[in-house]
């Protein structure tokens, strides 16, 4: 197989991956909520939107909004599959002080995780169709489809954004940083550095690392 047929398996992957993420909440699935401290519950989510899950501990309770404060991951289990989603810490700038949470698929595991965070560029909040605006919630799928891609290996407390990835790109330089994260590895830098991975393949470039480099 070429690297272009691989890659190109790598991309439509991805896609169907955030596309089914992205529609995966018109009814309730079961939800799994990992606290920071240890602590767990289980339950119901039937939307997310930003960082915060809309949750019930019953399918036909009452659904409540759950902040993010103090959640580890999630675990959801619907038709489509069990899906893990982490809560990310990251800063925007390096130097930064401020610290901002992501709520992220991961997709890849290992020495480096890969993780996706969808949202959406489209026609509206909650599919009104009336308002033009950001939105993230998981529930909605209509308009361009988005997400952020994270790299963090299981020692760093921060997520390093790679790029942004889908119809609409306000994307910081994918080559430049991925070199720059990956500088551990100088035969995957030299790949990234000479386009064989872009980032429309980051599960391969991710899982090269992972398998490969020390």
């Amino acid at each position: 197989m070429n690297k272009k047929t691989h890659s190109n398996k790598n991309y439509i992957f991805t896609t169907m991956l955030l596309l089914c993420s992205l529609s995966m909440y018109s009814q309730s699935d079961k939800v799994a909520v990992f606290y920071k401290n240890g602590d767990s519950i289980q339950g119901y989510v039937n939307q997310i939107l930003y960082e915060q899950i809309k949750f019930s501990l019953d399918i036909d309770g009452k659904y409540k909004w759950m902040e993010s404060d103090g959640l580890d991951k999630l675990i959801i289990y619907s038709k489509k599959g069990t899906q893990e989603w982490h809560y990310l810490n990251y800063k925007k700038k390096e130097k930064s002080k401020k610290i901002k949470t992501c709520l992220a698929l991961l997709v890849v595991k290992g020495k480096a995780n890969y993780y996706n965070e969808p949202y959406n560029f489209g026609s509206g909040f909650q599919n009104d169709g009336n308002s033009f605006g950001m939105s993230q919630n998981l529930y909605y799928d209509e308009g361009f489809n988005q997400a952020n891609l994270y790299v963090q290996r299981p020692n760093e407390n921060f997520a390093t954004l790679l790029s942004t990835s889908g119809q609409i790109v306000f994307s910081k330089n994918f080559k430049k940083t991925a070199s720059e994260y990956f500088k551990d590895c100088s035969e995957l830098v030299l790949k990234v550095e000479s386009d064989y991975y872009k980032k429309d393949n980051v599960i391969e470039m991710v899982t090269y690392y992972n398998e490969n480099c020390e």
